[in-house]
């Protein structure tokens, strides 16, 4: 998106503990820069700045967001990565229909709120370094393209998962999951299936239905053997099954070799 310069608000790294009134002079403010200060709380005066499209919250010491949040309507991207305080969302949140981007890693989020579930506009959403232990049964991420869960106590994937069609890209690394569900052979358009650090013994025959998958890292699992329907994956760019017990690739993937997908054991 381009913005117009004069629409711009750059308070970042000011070493701020409050908003100056600088914040929220201009109604016209479109993007507004608060990330890397010492900021607590929002003030009610942001309230007025109907047409922020950009709020930049991250590395501050938010412990809550106001519930005027959700009359933002035209908020595109919001980023509180590194607020380690918030631990829970605004029920208005769910209401920002436009929004397209959302930061929330490290945040100390104990659970996926139900709010967050129900924004069906989301196309990239992070939420690693949380204490997440379980995946939500429904969500309504219809528009989602990228979803970023490493480094949470997930244990298992519902078989609702299979429901995200537009997801390209799949970040799990760091979580306990033992087995994949098989409905995750639904997502089509699928690129990137990043499973690093879980406890996989094996994999769903189901992956093979993943045409377009061009990068499966596999690496620090539990498996003592890969399938051959791996070569079956025709856009596989490149395997990455370190520190499960192979120093070379098996036999039955020198297809994968051959055609010049890049196999590191």
């Amino acid at each position: 998106m381009r913005v117009d310069p004069a629409t711009m608000v750059d308070l970042s790294r000011r070493d701020l503990d409050t908003v100056p009134e600088q914040a929220w002079q201009s109604a016209d403010t479109t993007q507004l820069a608060l990330g890397w200060n010492r900021i607590t709380a929002l003030p009610d005066e942001l309230h007025a700045l109907r047409r922020l499209t950009h709020l930049y919250l991250h590395d501050n010491d938010l412990g809550e967001l106001p519930e005027w949040i959700g009359d933002l309507r035209d908020l595109r991207v919001l980023d509180l990565n590194r607020n380690r305080r918030l631990h829970r969302l605004p029920k208005s949140l769910g209401e920002l229909s436009q929004l397209r981007f959302v930061y929330l890693a490290d945040t100390g989020l104990h659970e996926i709120p139900e709010q967050l579930c129900r924004l069906s506009t989301v196309e990239y959403l992070n939420l690693s370094d949380n204490r997440i232990i379980e995946f939500p049964q429904w969500t309504e991420w219809r528009a989602l393209v990228e979803l970023r869960l490493q480094d949470n106590g997930i244990t298992a994937l519902p078989g609702s998962i299979g429901e995200l069609g537009a997801l390209r890209e799949l970040h799990l690394d760091g979580n306990p999951i033992a087995e994949l569900p098989e409905p995750l052979g639904r997502l089509t358009q699928l690129r990137t299936l990043s499973l690093r650090g879980c406890r996989l013994e094996d994999l769903p025959r189901e992956i093979s239905l993943l045409q377009r998958l061009h990068t499966l890292d596999l690496r620090a699992n539990r498996l003592t053997e890969l399938p051959g329907w791996l070569a079956e994956l025709p856009a596989l760019e490149r395997l990455d099954v370190r520190w499960n017990g192979w120093n070379i690739p098996p036999p039955h993937l020198r297809p994968l070799l051959d055609r010049g997908c890049r196999i590191y054991c």
